[in-house]
């Protein structure tokens, strides 16, 4: 039903532009800012495995160590020959 709502007033909002309206583009912000303002209030954040957290920390490292060592991408670098 709510997508269904979504629909309508998306073509709503696209005669508006269509037409020549100078406020067009701010109808057309308007309404994004609102479905960005509703898909916040519907999904949190996913869940990260623990797998895939522990890979982003340890590429992570990698990087800091890397930068330090003041080779910008030494381990990318000699990996690819």
């Amino acid at each position: 039903m709510l997508f269904l709502f979504w629909l309508i007033i998306r073509a709503f909002a696209g005669l508006l532009v269509l037409q020549g309206s100078g406020d067009g583009a701010n109808l057309k912000i308007l309404v994004l800012r609102q479905q960005l303002r509703v898909l916040r209030r519907k999904t949190g954040r996913p869940p990260i495995d623990p797998e895939v957290a522990a890979l982003i920390l340890r590429m992570a490292r990698e990087t800091l160590a890397g930068a330090a060592s003041g080779s910008p991408g030494s381990s990318a670098s000699s990996a690819s020959g």
